[in-house]
């Protein structure tokens, strides 16, 4: 497959106050896709693709097409893999996409079926025949997995193989090939190695800090930005600032909570911290249970890949 162009995600639209799919806009009569998210995977040229398309914004169009292809092959080697497409549903089921920048490959593509699309790729000149199935997003869960074990944490921990793992310092990035969170910009898991830190509020308030928590002298743990949670109960804005959960958890002290500001920009990130005495991991992540307890529930079935991932590598924390 020639490569795909060095093109970051879909959102040009960061500015917009909420980055979640929108309800299907109104499209041309098609028996096979109803606008809602499509998820196919197949070949181009020798390289295994995924894309994932969604009617409506961010597409430029009202009645658009938008969506993000990723070349697995590139991503294993950590080369640029993805490419942002827009385009537009035409009838009889047909697709006509391009790349966002402008400047890449056009593709024409016809769904023929539930589960089947076929179509061709066309660069400088020359078009390539497309067969995509139609299926369920990458499972960022599925496959064989590494244990990550430092010396400088105090805790170990497991990630999928499949995932590009990096570690910077006292974080690890993991980051799952999923075109359709790659494309929201929520296709990321963080597990960074922190400490508890003295915190300082308003009127001369002082706490303890561990990523994005904090608690004052009541021993009441909140989440958000430090302004707002460094000020009095009464003063606190509830749009910055929110009560978080600690709970005992196999062992551990665990904190959990999702700072509201965070929700209202794009798909709302879950925080869970654990203590070992004046040590801390913190796993950040979309997907993660809103309650500690549900972390040793089996997954429900809507629950998306990404979030079965994370919640396995909460799981497989364990003391050094």
């Amino acid at each position: 497959m020639a490569s795909l162009p060095s093109l970051r995600l879909l959102l040009v639209a960061a500015c917009l106050a909420v980055l979640t799919p929108t309800a299907a806009a109104a499209l041309p009569a098609c028996p096979f896709w109803d606008g809602d998210e499509l998820h196919l995977r197949g070949r181009v040229g020798t390289a295994a693709v995924s894309v994932y398309l969604v009617s409506g914004w961010p597409s430029r169009d009202e009645d658009g097409v938008s969506g993000l292809a990723l070349d697995h092959e590139r991503w294993d080697r950590r080369q640029e893999a993805t490419v942002a497409l827009d385009g537009h549903l035409r009838s009889d089921c047909r697709l006509q996409l391009a790349d966002r920048g402008g400047n890449g490959p056009t593709w024409q593509l016809r769904i023929v079926s539930r589960k089947r699309v076929e179509g061709t790729r066309t660069a400088g000149g020359r078009s390539e025949p497309l067969v995509f199935t139609i299926g369920a997003p990458f499972d960022c869960a599925a496959g064989a997995w590494e244990t990550f074990s430092d010396p400088r944490w105090p805790m170990t921990f497991e990630y999928p193989r499949s995932s590009r793992f990096t570690v910077t310092g006292s974080m690890a990035t993991i980051e799952c090939p999923d075109a359709s969170r790659l494309a929201w910009s929520n296709a990321t898991t963080i597990v960074e190695h922190d400490r508890r830190v003295d915190a300082t509020g308003t009127g001369g308030r002082t706490g303890t800090r561990v990523g994005p928590f904090v608690s004052f002298a009541d021993g009441t743990w909140l989440v958000g930005e430090d302004d707002e949670c460094g000020k009095p109960p009464e003063d606190i804005s509830f749009l910055y600032c929110d009560r978080a959960a600690a709970r005992p958890w196999h062992g551990f002290t665990v904190l959990q909570g999702i700072a509201p500001s965070e929700g209202r920009t794009g798909p709302s990130t879950v925080h869970y911290a654990f203590l070992l005495g004046d040590d801390a991991v913190v796993v950040s992540s979309g997907g993660l249970p809103d309650d500690v307890a549900d972390l040793d529930a089996p997954p429900g079935r809507r629950q998306r890949s990404l979030g079965v991932a994370a919640s396995r590598i909460v799981r497989s924390l364990r003391r050094r």
